[in-house]
């Protein structure tokens, strides 16, 4: 972007060098109008004019460089701006599936929980207890989180299915703490 915008501002300069004959009618006025007009007779001009009429030549090809090159950078940047445009997209699908991954976990097994119903199983004063209920609530979330680390955009790694399986870990290990505290 600064890039861009150094381009555009050397332009600026560039185009009003050209078009003010680099500022020679400051102290000539005459040479200004000999360089202005291309038919000007160049019979007694100052043996610096030819000089003259090369860096205003040099000044109008650094124009036409610099729009090229302004032109480039503002596609390259157009092109950026898609790609970051896309980016956004994708975090924004990987959120949704990210959010919807957590309500399947907590959800999933509140359904089991509230179809079965949990109060043979409670307090969980044993291993029996505790994994009679907690195997279908584990095994439901265990299932939907590796779905949607499935289906996530891009390539799911390890990590990720390592980080869902320990999602559902500690889900189960609050549900047990909290089947562990339930008065009798």
């Amino acid at each position: 972007m600064e890039l861009s915008t150094a381009v555009g501002r050397a332009r600026d300069q560039a185009l009003e060098a050209a078009r003010s004959g680099l500022w020679v009618w400051l102290w000539d006025p005459g040479a200004y109008r000999r360089v202005r007009e291309p038919d000007a007779d160049t019979d007694g001009e100052p043996g610096w004019t030819p000089r003259l009429r090369a860096g205003i030549r040099h000044c109008e090809a650094m124009d036409r460089e610099l729009a090229e090159e302004a032109e480039r950078l503002h596609s390259l940047l157009s092109s950026m701006s898609t790609f970051a445009v896309a980016q956004g997209t994708e975090a924004q699908e990987r959120f949704t599936l990210a959010i919807g991954a957590g309500a399947a976990v907590i959800g999933l097994p509140a359904l089991v929980l509230s179809l079965y119903g949990a109060n043979a199983y409670l307090p969980m004063d044993s291993f029996d207890r505790a994994w009679r209920l907690l195997l279908p609530v584990g095994t439901t979330a265990l299932a939907a989180v590796t779905a949607v680390v499935a289906w996530m955009p891009g390539a799911s790694r390890p990590r990720h299915y390592l980080v869902a399986a320990g999602t559902v870990v500690a889900l189960l290990c609050v549900l047990l703490l909290a089947g562990v505290l339930v008065p009798s």
